[in-house]
């Protein structure tokens, strides 16, 4: 996979240094590891690892502590489970209008408080509810939707491997076969993370990943990667608006948008989002893990959902529907 690059201003002298996405997982390689965790050795859903991660770093920033997150993949998995639940709660918590549990409840968060020396309380994350949805959303876009898809794409695919038994995972094994590792103690590359710079490895992650690529290209319908949206009526909203808004928020993620076809005074109703064959593992967290989502776009509302192509019909049907919309 061609490796992407961000442009940034130097403070000492306003030049623009170019940061490749290799210097960029590498910078965050201690939060991609946190969210390999969460998703291999714990099983959780990748949509819900990432705002675990994304709350976690804002927590260290709160507490000033800049080596909570590292400390946190020295426990065990049982702990760092117990950790994420608690994150979940909170976020939950943060996410209601309403304070959400009894008044006077103490001790809901006990991990979280032993960590922070008790600086965060249940009670203080909704009372600063929206700042923390702000801060918790900007790491989320300029960390977690950065650094983590290659992760996520790598995991599916070693799923599709056990299911599928293609021959990606043989061409892995022989690439590594004639070119033994010198290193020892890294973590399997099939993850996607590189704990050692050991030349061999980072060559047989690259190649791995062009081969992952190529195949998706090959064997991802466009319908499986697709968004149903759907438009208030009396709020039209233009393609550049749509295009605009998501890839502001999910990044260079979008192979085509395609609006209602309709007459010249005619608002579009819905249209489809097309994402790229390799931002598909995007999809799970651009509906959330549900199956509907609202979002909001210069103030109006915008339903998505997973498209799903309707099934042949074996009577003519006089106006043929551009898709069924279905639940994941």
């Amino acid at each position: 996979m061609a490796s992407s690059s961000s442009s940034k201003p130097n403070p000492d002298n306003g030049a623009i240094v170019t940061v490749t996405q290799h210097e960029f997982n590498q910078f965050h390689k201690i939060d991609r590891i946190l969210f390999t965790r969460l998703v291999v050795s714990l099983g959780r859903d990748p949509g819900e690892a990432m705002k675990v991660v994304a709350y976690l770093v804002w927590l260290e920033k709160r507490s000033k502590d800049f080596r909570l997150v590292s400390e946190l993949l020295h426990w065990p998995d049982p702990s760092l489970n117990d950790l994420a639940n608690e994150a979940i709660l909170a976020l939950n918590c943060i996410e209601s209008d309403h304070f959400p549990y009894d008044v006077n409840i103490i001790g809901v968060l006990p991990l979280t408080q032993s960590v922070t020396q008790k600086c965060v309380t249940i009670r203080y994350l909704h009372e600063n509810r929206v700042s923390i949805i702000c801060a918790v959303t900007k790491i989320m876009n300029d960390v977690c939707l950065r650094a983590f898809p290659d992760i996520v794409q790598e995991i599916q695919h070693e799923k599709e491997q056990k299911v599928m038994n293609n021959s990606v995972g043989n061409i892995f094994g022989k690439f590594i076969y004639d070119n033994p590792p010198q290193a020892i103690g890294i973590v399997p590359q099939r993850i996607g993370i590189a704990v050692s710079q050991d030349e061999t490895f980072d060559d047989a992650n690259e190649l791995l990943r062009s081969i992952e690529e190529e195949r998706m290209n090959n064997i991802v319908p466009r319908d499986d990667r697709t968004i149903f949206l759907t438009f208030s009526k009396g709020y039209p909203i233009s393609k550049a608006e749509v295009r605009h808004y998501f890839s502001r928020r999910f990044g260079d993620i979008i192979e085509g948008i395609y609006m209602q076809k309709v007459n010249l005074m005619e608002q579009p109703l819905y249209a489809r989002l097309v994402v790229r064959s390799n931002a598909i593992n995007v999809i799970d967290v651009f509906l959330e893990g549900t199956g509907k989502v609202k979002f909001c776009i210069n103030r109006k509302h915008v339903w998505a959902r997973k498209y799903v192509r309707k099934s042949p019909s074996p009577s003519p049907s006089p106006s043929p529907s551009p898709g069924r919309l279905a639940f994941m």
